[in-house]
């Protein structure tokens, strides 16, 4: 329709473009209101996926941060209550909420940030891995085992292998 729309009707960016889709896919399945848009998110989808395409549409009804840094706040204000969760003594429950609310709010702010959260918990988890296994060949070269040595020591070989 962006191609072929009447001259005023037509679309000129991307952004554009791609909001005249979201109106017609939600018209074609007679979603109003911002609740049926966000329950049209499917449930399988791996967890930070969901939670960034549930954002994103909340923002397209108006409800969403004015930008990165009042995202960041909340994700200061999240970590926040998740620290003051882990300090006092309550159920498991309470404390995966505040994590969960945590890493919510850290997916908030990379969708602002036009960073992909699944992409980037990979790109980390294989750096992770990399250096842990540079820090496992140094100790085996002097002869110790990643299991034999203290936090402190494993430390110094995580901050060497940096």
């Amino acid at each position: 329709p962006h191609v072929f729309a009447a001259p005023d009707d037509a679309a000129r960016t991307p952004e554009q473009v791609l909001a005249k889709w979201d109106k017609l896919k939600d018209a074609e399945k007679d979603i109003d209101t911002a609740e049926q848009d966000i329950a049209a998110v499917p449930a399988a989808l791996p967890a930070l996926m969901r939670a960034r395409k549930v954002q994103k549409r909340a923002g397209r009804h108006g409800f969403t941060w004015p930008d990165a840094n009042a995202a960041w706040a909340d994700v200061q204000e999240e970590l926040a209550e998740l620290r003051e969760a882990m300090d006092a003594p309550q159920e498991h429950e309470q404390l995966a909420a505040e994590y969960g609310d945590a890493l919510f709010a850290l997916t908030n702010l990379g969708r602002l940030l036009d960073l992909e959260a699944e992409q980037s918990l990979t790109d980390a988890t294989g750096r992770f891995a990399a250096r842990l296994a540079k820090v496992e060949r140094k100790l085996l070269a002097e002869g110790k085992t990643m299991e034999s040595c203290s936090a402190q020591e494993l430390l110094q070989a995580w901050d060497a292998a940096k």
